[in-house]
Formats: C-alpha cells, sequence, structure tokens
C-alpha cells in the first residue's frame, strides 16, 4: 500500500470518527447526562482505526509530492473538525452533569402586606 492510499484510509478513519463525534453531540444536546453505550462503543472501534491507519502511515517513507500533501491537508481539516466537536462535547457533558438547584419561587405577598405598603406610598 503507497502513502497516498494509508493517507486516504487514514482521512476515512478521520470521518468515521467525526460522524460518531457528531451523533455523540446530537445526544448531548438533547439533554442527555452520559452517553449510550452505543456511541462509546462506536468511538472506541473508530479511535481504535484511527490509530491502526497513524500506525501504517508512520511505517511509510518516501517524499511528499503534490498529491500527498493534499491528502495531508484533508487529514488535517477533518481532525480540526474533530477536535472542536470533541470540545463542544465535553462542555455540553460537563453542563448536562452539574446538579441543578430547583428553581426557588418567591412567596405570594398576602393581601395585608399589599394594603400597607399602598398605604405608606
Amino acid at each position: 500500500m503507497s502513502l497516498l492510499q494509508s493517507l486516504q484510509k487514514h482521512h476515512d478513519a478521520c470521518e468515521d470518527l467525526y460522524r460518531v463525534m457528531l451523533d455523540l453531540n446530537r445526544s448531548l444536546k438533547t439533554g442527555a447526562q452520559t452517553p449510550e453505550d452505543i456511541l462509546l462503543a462506536r468511538q472506541r472501534a473508530a479511535l481504535a482505526q484511527l490509530d491502526s491507519t497513524l500506525s501504517e502511515i508512520r511505517n511509510r517513507t518516501g517524499s511528499a509530492p503534490q498529491e500527498t500533501r493534499a491528502a495531508l491537508e484533508r487529514c488535517q481539516r477533518s481532525i480540526m473538525k474533530t477536535l472542536l466537536l470533541d470540545r463542544e462535547n465535553e462542555q455540553l457533558l460537563l453542563k448536562n452533569s452539574m446538579v441543578r438547584a430547583p428553581q426557588q419561587v418567591a412567596p405570594k405577598p398576602s393581601a395585608n402586606l399589599l394594603a400597607r405598603a399602598y398605604a405608606r406610598h
């Protein structure tokens, strides 16, 4: 397998991970406190695939022609958008996992209290 093919495979793995992170993001936006087990399993599998494609790229040597540079840039863009989405997911997880205190409603004033307040002014 050539370096260009390895980079294409790596880009596909990056896009798969991005799709999983997008599904996780949608789940968290609905207010889920913890991600579903299915999504976490998909994320682990996508990360394992990403690791294997990255090790393939590291084992390849050679010059970087224009096609390879373009493939590298595509991978980099894909990774960057995945990282941004991951950061948003972390913020959503934090927001959803915080315990919210119930809102306290001010007690309704009595009619006598209101009458005295109006009488003073």
